[in-house]
């Protein structure tokens, strides 16, 4: 049998396909094969959101995107099979599929790798006879959705159970130059930040309930939401100012749009983010910024942050049948403005401390 511990590994390619949190979330697994094989090269292959992610990660060799947009199905079948022969061409020592859906275990399988581990169906498999640790494993937040993907590392030996969660995203000091400039055109400094996109509609607050905590925080705290220019959802920002902060004489700050590192770097020179479940959310928790954050679908378990400032607003939805079935149960955007305020109120305080 095989211990991967042990082999030597010079070249390790990792396929984390996915959304904004979706690869923020698998940051920490780089980080522990780096530290694995610290002479070795990884190289990625993300979507085109993932090499903004990962383009400042000093854990990375090299970032390969494949856009999987099929609205020319020929630039992109052609994309995938220049792709793949570079993963031949390449010969990894190891490849491991952290996104485990069917076009990543084909791309897995076909790479002729002397080693290779991914997910099919929720389950880890490999090409090899691997030794496994079969020690016991009790994580800190047993739900955490990158638990699965820690498991990887019974196949290296290590005790996974302890690992940090937590996103790695790294920034630059030229950025960070540019941001501070930003910053100094705002019309005010007494401002936290708020954004009010999200993947999935099923995760967005109702509007005029969100305006009703951002006037309960500004009439009560004094501060000034910024609102964040959401890619593709940019009628959120406007419909939240021109029909309900303008009318209300709620003073604010319009956010223009900003790259990924950019609004990495303005979180982090801000005092808290009010967010949905989105992958902004994720960033807030790289970041390590006080979070406030409003869960109306997905239970925040899954993804609850190992340490920080924050505050998870939750609430079961009773009148869904699955949910009597469910641990985990799902969440309901029919949240009382009351627990809104009181929860923001317990978070403020903390972060204040």
């Amino acid at each position: 049998m095989i211990n991967l511990k042990n082999e030597k590994i010079d070249t390790i390619c990792v396929l984390m396909m996915g959304l904004l949190g979706d690869v923020l979330m698998r940051t920490p697994l780089i980080k522990e094969l780096k530290n694995l094989y610290p002479n070795a090269k990884i190289i990625v292959i993300v979507d085109p959101i993932g090499k903004e992610v990962l383009q400042n990660n000093p854990d990375i060799y090299e970032i390969i995107v494949l856009n999987r947009s099929k609205k020319n199905i020929f630039k992109y079948l052609y994309r995938k099979i220049e792709i793949q022969i570079k993963m031949i061409i390449k010969s990894f020592d190891l490849v491991i599929d952290l996104y485990g859906g069917s076009s990543t275990y084909n791309m897995t399988k076909l790479s002729l790798s002397k080693y290779q581990i991914g997910f099919k169906s929720g389950k880890i498999w490999t090409n090899k006879n691997f030794i496994k640790n079969e020690l016991e494993i009790n994580f800190k937040n047993k739900y955490h959705l990158t638990n699965k993907l820690f498991e990887i590392f019974r196949y290296f030996d290590l005790k996974i159970d302890n690992l940090d969660t937590t996103p790695f995203l790294y920034t630059t000091t030229e950025s960070e130059i540019n941001i501070k400039e930003y910053i100094k055109s705002f019309e005010y400094s007494n401002y936290y930040l708020i954004s009010l996109g999200s993947g999935g509609i099923e995760k967005i607050l109702d509007m005029s309930l969100t305006f009703e905590l951002i006037k309960y925080i500004y009439e009560k705290y004094n501060m000034i939401p910024a609102v964040i220019l959401n890619p593709g959802q940019e009628y959120l920002q406007k419909q939240l100012i021109n029909d309900f902060l303008i009318p209300n004489n709620i003073k604010y700050i319009q956010l223009k749009y900003l790259s990924i590192e950019d609004l990495a770097i303005l979180m982090k020179l801000s005092d808290f983010i009010i967010v949905p479940d989105t992958g902004l959310y994720h960033m807030a928790v790289a970041i390590k910024i006080p979070i406030y954050s409003i869960f109306t679908y997905t239970n925040p378990k899954l993804v609850e942050p190992t340490n920080g400032i924050y505050k998870l607003v939750f609430k079961e939805d009773k009148t869904l049948e699955e949910n009597k079935k469910l641990e985990l149960k799902f969440g309901t955007k029919d949240i009382e403005l009351s627990k809104l305020t009181n929860d923001f109120d317990e978070f403020y305080i903390d972060f204040r401390k």
